[in-house]
């Protein structure tokens, strides 16, 4: 559903946060764009690169599908102009940044099983790491992990993990 407002006379779209803000080399991932003044016929860009798909939410979001990038490092996240005209710049003169990041496969899986498993138990899937976090800090106070290498919660042997400190699941 479109406004009644010709394209030339509706306010330019604004982005004002992204969500998550990073993600691997290899695209794939949604990423929730939050702002106002969006239409069912934009594109979002990621730097040079147009999302592999966009989906309309109302003029408040949008859900751009990630395009893979050959290097890490962050590129601004415009809404593509159309033909009619060109965006501005948005307040503040700098679109958010999305930052590409070279992930090993196991943590691209193990993020987006926390991802769904936060989902599922808060109905929001941006605290995944803060939800992560706490159920391992409650481990390590139960006293079935113990903290390893850089400080981080290491499983107890024959607790969840084997020998080789590979997870198993019982």
């Amino acid at each position: 559903m479109t406004s009644a407002l010709p394209e030339p006379e509706r306010p330019p779209p604004i982005i004002n946060k992204i969500n998550p803000t990073e993600g691997p080399l290899s695209g794939g991932t949604e990423v929730s764009i939050y702002g106002s003044g969006f239409t069912s016929n934009m594109a979002v860009m990621f730097g040079d690169q147009e999302a592999v798909a966009t989906t309309y939410w109302g003029e408040k979001a949008l859900v751009a599908l990630l395009p893979a990038s050959g290097q890490p490092g962050h590129v601004p996240v415009t809404i593509a102009p159309s033909q009619m005209r060109q965006f501005p710049s948005p307040p503040g003169g700098q679109p958010p940044l999305f930052n590409y990041v070279r992930q090993a496969p196991d943590r691209q899986t193990m993020e987006m099983a926390l991802r769904f498993y936060c989902q599922k138990e808060t109905g929001h899937e941006d605290q995944w790491q803060t939800l992560a976090q706490n159920a391992a800090n409650a481990l390590v106070s139960q006293g079935h992990m113990s903290t390893g290498p850089q400080g981080y919660p290491a499983p107890q042997l024959g607790q969840f993990a084997d020998q080789n400190n590979d997870l198993r699941f019982s």
